[in-house]
């Protein structure tokens, strides 16, 4: 989660990151295009899983 509550999702199956939102009933693709895996720089190939530091 980060400091607005929004919950970042690794889903493997359809390749991308989602950001949800504090309340939304819909997630936000934020990196990789669904149901599309690659390996060039706006493609994932199921991710699963997320870390990040204090920055972010």
């Amino acid at each position: 989660m980060d400091g607005n509550g929004a919950l970042y999702i690794a889903d493997a199956g359809n390749h991308r990151v989602q950001m949800w939102p504090a309340g939304a009933t819909t997630g936000i693709t934020v990196a990789g295009i669904t149901g599309s895996p690659g390996s060039n720089s706006s493609q994932l190939r199921n991710p699963y899983s997320i870390i990040v530091d204090n920055n972010g």
